[in-house]
């Protein structure tokens, strides 16, 4: 038998995808027999949310205490709850998904998404990178820079 073909029973994966359990990937057999593995990555946005819901808070106590007295400042205390919350929606998890002719990213609850079929990419490289880069996805001078975890970039 092929080393493809094995499947770990624990974590259910081929060793070719990576069976590392599903705190690092969940490969998904879907459709039963022959049907191609998923890869599943999510990154959840600790940071967002830390900073997000205080603020979130905030502004809905801002709200409660002095935006019905006024209509202006309810109008705006209101702009800013609602724009905080659409981020918080956005930017609380990263989801990257690899099959065998796609890998998308999936932001937070999908409100923004995006799928490169395979065939588009002409390359795939580790690269080491600063903490000044950030995790997330950034165009910068030699390509797109996908950043995931902070120890390696692909």
């Amino acid at each position: 038998m092929r080393l493809a073909n094995k499947i770990n029973p624990v974590t259910k994966c081929t060793p070719l995808q990576g069976g590392r359990g599903a705190n690092y990937a969940e490969c998904n057999l879907q459709g039963g027999r022959g049907a191609k593995p998923t890869k599943h990555f999510t990154q959840s946005g600790t940071f967002s949310i830390l900073l997000l819901v205080p603020l979130i808070i905030v502004t809905l106590a801002l709200i409660v205490l002095f935006g019905f007295k006024e209509m202006i400042v309810l109008v705006t205390l209101g702009f800013v709850a609602a724009t905080l919350i659409i981020c918080m929606l956005i930017f609380y998890k990263l989801t990257i998904t690899i099959d065998e002719n796609s890998i998308s990213f999936r932001l937070g609850a999908g409100l923004v998404s995006r799928r490169y079929l395979m065939s588009d990419i002409s390359g795939c490289r580790p690269v080491k990178t600063d903490i000044m880069t950030g995790i997330g996805i950034r165009l910068m001078a030699d390509g797109w820079l996908i950043r995931q975890r902070r120890s390696l970039s692909w």
